[in-house]
């Protein structure tokens, strides 16, 4: 049940989406990095980006948590599976910037998951 969520809802947003956001790069956290660079003069940097836009999908969820249902057409499906990819975007960007820790970060396999043209390997280790 979970690893078909993950494969159905999940990881085909990751792909779309990152590709979209990547914009040619290769690099599908591009759109955090060039979203914190034009707010580094405000303080805010790449994990900050992380939270804003993390942040919006978990204030959907707890709405449908207050009120049993959503205003938007958006199933809560489509929220939760972008609350979990948010997540797993959060342990790329912890590989990105703390390179000592990549071993005991980084979840060996998903890359094939995710795409094995890119140089960034969003979450592995759901198995085959």
């Amino acid at each position: 049940m979970i690893r078909d969520f993950l494969e159905k809802e999940c990881l085909p947003l990751l792909r779309t989406k990152g590709t979209d956001y990547a914009r040619g790069t290769g690099d599908v956290n591009a759109n955090f990095y060039r979203i914190a660079e034009v707010l580094k003069d405000r303080g805010l940097d790449v994990f900050d980006v992380w939270c804003v836009y993390a942040h919006k999908h978990w204030d959907a969820i707890m709405s449908w948590v207050d009120k049993r249902k959503l205003e938007s057409n958006e199933a809560l499906t489509g929220r939760i599976a972008d609350m979990i990819n948010y997540l797993l975007i959060l342990h790329t960007l912890l590989v990105d910037h703390d390179t000592a820790a990549k071993d005991s970060l980084f979840l060996p396999g998903l890359e094939e998951y995710i795409s094995a043209e890119r140089p960034r390997q969003m979450v592995s280790g759901l198995g085959s």
